[in-house]
């Protein structure tokens, strides 16, 4: 068995010959053939590697640097079999460059024969060094629950999971009358030992968001690490000084108080921060400045993100009237990621505001209240054109639903920030992509 190709320089209207890559050999015993290949395409370096198998016991590697017009002669790659495996096969028919930049091959093993195949265990080989064939090692495996008899992963084929970095879909053949899937959320390391990243939470602001954020991290974790929870330090603040001293306009005071309460949570011993609140955001360049070294996940960079990924730019902002400033810390973010932000009319605002501070702050949901904001958001859309509404109190998500207003995109603060900060706890994101330009070139 020999491995051929066809190369087309006109993206797929026309075909060369076929090509040899690799010849099997004939050899004394009749068993010398080279199989499995999973090629993939490194576009950092413009050069196609192809690992396959040969005699379903040695992975091997060739790459070409000038498009298939010529391959390497191919070497045996080592610290990706085991010497008690009796038959090896890569993929097919790919293997994948991921975001990361690391190169994932899928593949399966077995152990009992090279003729027979039962009792296999899918795995995956890993590169984090653009291919280097020294810089191979072995991923995670994977195989099915006992109850199925006769059903063991073989051939299979992955994928990623973008816009996630490291989350991995394996679809496998086995051979029963089952595929088998497998996810990994760590690159196909498969660690079943789960390092999660510690998550500070500043909440108080009010009690409600804080209950909210810790049940939706919570349950993102256990819909991606089933069975486990998201592990969270909390402070939270009495918020009756907070909207006095707001009201007040002291501003500094306001900002002083919360970083105390952060203060505790650095000593906790917290890998990142998150405020609870779009209007406690107050304090953030504060924090930021105090705590260069901490990662601070900005509210306002995780619906910046959302947006921008639906291609809109003009949006309207609700939330506290401390918020709906255009100086308003997460405001002049949003300003920062190039958004352009509407806000309400002036005789709005103090009502929107009341409403939160006394009614959702304490759990209080009204269909009156729930009226007048949709009216709110209808008024943007109609006289000013926006292209959606970030809601941008934490509250106001369980007060309006996307479905009471279908024709206007809802983006929930909340939700996106929860879910940024789970994808950087389990290491599924780089924070790094989130950031305005000026800050993260600064940075």
């Amino acid at each position: 068995m020999d491995i051929v190709y066809k190369r087309s320089v006109d993206n797929g209207q026309t075909w060369s010959l076929i090509q040899i890559l690799y010849r099997g050999n004939s050899s004394a015993d009749g068993f010398n053939r080279v199989s499995s290949v999973a090629p993939v395409q490194l576009e950092y370096q413009q050069r196609i590697l192809v690992p396959f198998c040969k005699n379903n016991l040695i992975v091997m590697q060739t790459f070409s640097d000038d498009d298939g017009l010529t391959f390497s002669e191919p070497k045996i790659v080592p610290n990706v079999t085991k010497s008690n495996w009796k038959w090896v096969g890569l993929g097919p028919p790919a293997s994948l460059l991921l975001k990361s930049g690391s190169i994932l091959t899928p593949a399966y093993y077995s152990t009992y024969s090279h003729d027979d195949g039962l009792f296999s265990t899918g795995y995956v080989m890993l590169n984090d060094n653009n291919g280097d064939i020294d810089k191979w090692y072995l991923g995670g495996e994977f195989e099915l629950y006992t109850d199925f008899p006769n059903i063991f992963p073989n051939e299979n084929q992955a994928v990623e999971l973008l816009p996630d970095v490291n989350s991995i879909f394996i679809n496998a053949r086995s051979f029963g009358t089952r595929r088998i899937g497998a996810y990994s959320h760590d690159g196909g390391r498969m660690d079943n030992k789960i390092k999660q990243r510690i998550c500070g939470i500043l909440g108080g602001l009010s009690y409600v968001s804080t209950t909210d954020y810790y049940n939706q991290m919570n349950e993102l974790v256990g819909k991606l690490l089933p069975g486990h929870g998201s592990c969270i330090h909390i402070v939270s603040v009495d918020i009756f000084p907070y909207v006095e001293l707001l009201n007040k306009n002291q501003s500094i005071e306001v900002i002083d108080n919360l970083l105390n309460a952060v203060h505790q949570l650095v000593k906790s011993g917290i890998d990142f921060l998150l405020i609870a609140s779009n209007t406690g955001h107050i304090a953030a360049p504060r924090i930021i400045e105090y705590y260069p070294n901490l990662i601070f996940i900005h509210i306002s960079d995780a619906v910046a993100f959302a947006i921008k990924e639906k291609k809109l730019k003009k949006i309207g902002f609700l939330g506290t009237k401390f918020a709906m400033k255009l100086d308003s810390c997460v405001v002049k973010r949003f300003l920062e990621h190039n958004l352009d932000i509407v806000l309400p009319r002036h005789e709005d605002i103090d009502r929107l505001h009341q409403i939160i501070i006394v009614e959702l702050n304490n759990n209080i949901f009204t269909n009156e209240s729930k009226q007048f904001y949709i009216s709110v958001m209808q008024r943007l859309y109609d006289e000013q054109q926006v292209e959606g509404i970030i809601l941008g109190c934490t509250e106001i998500p369980q007060l309006v639903q996307q479905n009471e207003i279908p024709h206007l995109p809802l983006f929930d603060s909340t939700q996106l920030h929860v879910q940024l900060a789970v994808d950087y706890q389990l290491g599924r994101c780089d924070i790094e992509q989130y950031l305005p330009v000026i800050t993260a070139k600064k940075d």
